[in-house]
């Protein structure tokens, strides 16, 4: 008899009963481009399920009673939530319109029309915080002479006629000047080739705008710094200020009223936030306010909120550009 050995089953005869089907059954993970639309909502909505779990993780850290101790009127202290709702709110807002020296010429333009005793700016002479004293002083004094003589040797802009100008500064008593700034310039030197650097290259930089307002008629300067501190800290605000005013005394003398040249410094607290480049909309902004109400509070005016500054400041944009447009061509207004 003969005795053959069986080979022993393969492994594939151990193997349970497989049907056509069983490439459904893979455990292997699926890239997310090849996964199917459910599992692509599944993970999506399973991340969006983690970012909120994590921010309430951090509302968490609030103890119930510092919950109850915030003062609403005030606020809130910094801490990891109020940063994270501020970058919510500003990714929602988005980016506020970034307005350069002719935007600014623009909206000056569109207050003299309104108000008629404003004179729109001069943005063909730089002014820096080296020169502003004496950039300002020229201004007023040439008016004084304008008006005492009938005429003055004040360069005018390109832009306008010697005549149309002059009558314009002879009738004006509301004078805005702009103040360019770069924190890496330390002389006016250096400062007019930041300037010219950045005209080149078509970059902001580091560069801020201020402005100074100098009203004869109520005989005071104002200063408005959307960053606050970003020009002079505020010691040197005041001292400039003052230096200027003294100045203007000596320009226009107290006379019969009295009453010498006031100072005020029109921003006591940041309103534009770091890294935004809308410091030439405020400033904007707040000559138009002045011009509405030369006594008005920034602290009425400003919205507590990031998200609703900067929706303020879009409509302020949409409802000013379609007018100022017709000085694009940085034609002055006629008198």
């Amino acid at each position: 008899m003969n005795i053959t050995n069986n080979p022993p089953p393969t492994t594939s005869s151990l193997a349970p009963f497989i049907t056509s089907d069983s490439s459904n059954l893979s455990t292997t993970p699926q890239s997310f481009k090849e996964a199917s639309l459910v599992d692509k909502v599944i993970r999506v909505l399973l991340v969006l399920f983690l970012i909120i779990f994590s921010c309430g993780l951090i509302l968490c850290a609030y103890s119930f009673r510092d919950l109850l101790d915030i003062d609403t009127a005030t606020q809130a202290p910094s801490g990891p939530a109020d940063r994270l709702l501020a970058h919510v709110e500003d990714a929602l807002s988005g980016p506020v319109p970034t307005w350069d020296n002719e935007h600014l010429f623009q909206h000056s333009c569109l207050m003299y029309e309104k108000y008629g005793t404003v004179l729109p700016l001069n943005i063909f002479a730089p002014l820096t915080k080296f020169n502003c004293v004496e950039h300002i002083c020229n201004c007023l004094l040439a008016k004084q002479i304008l008006e005492q003589c009938g005429e003055c040797d004040l360069p005018c802009p390109p832009t306008c006629t010697p005549e149309n100008y002059y009558q314009l500064l002879r009738e004006a008593c509301v004078f805005p000047f702009i103040l360019w700034h770069d924190p890496h310039a330390h002389t006016q030197e250096a400062m007019l080739a930041k300037m010219e650097q950045n005209i080149r290259s078509g970059r902001v930089g580091n560069s801020h705008w201020a402005l100074i307002i100098v009203d004869i008629c109520r005989r005071c300067v104002t200063y408005f710094d959307s960053l606050y501190d970003f020009v002079w800290h505020p010691e040197q605000t005041q001292a400039q200020l003052n230096e200027l005013a003294s100045a203007l005394g000596n320009i226009y003398p107290e006379g019969e009223s009295n009453t010498p040249f006031q100072t005020c410094i029109g921003s006591t607290f940041q309103v534009q936030p770091l890294g935004e480049l809308s410091c030439g909309v405020w400033c904007c902004q707040f000559l138009e306010w002045y011009l509405e109400n030369p006594d008005f509070s920034l602290e009425d005016k400003v919205p507590v909120s990031v998200c609703d500054r900067k929706s303020m400041l879009t409509r302020f944009c949409a409802a000013s550009q379609a007018s100022m447009s017709k000085y694009s061509a940085l034609n002055w207004p006629s008198h």
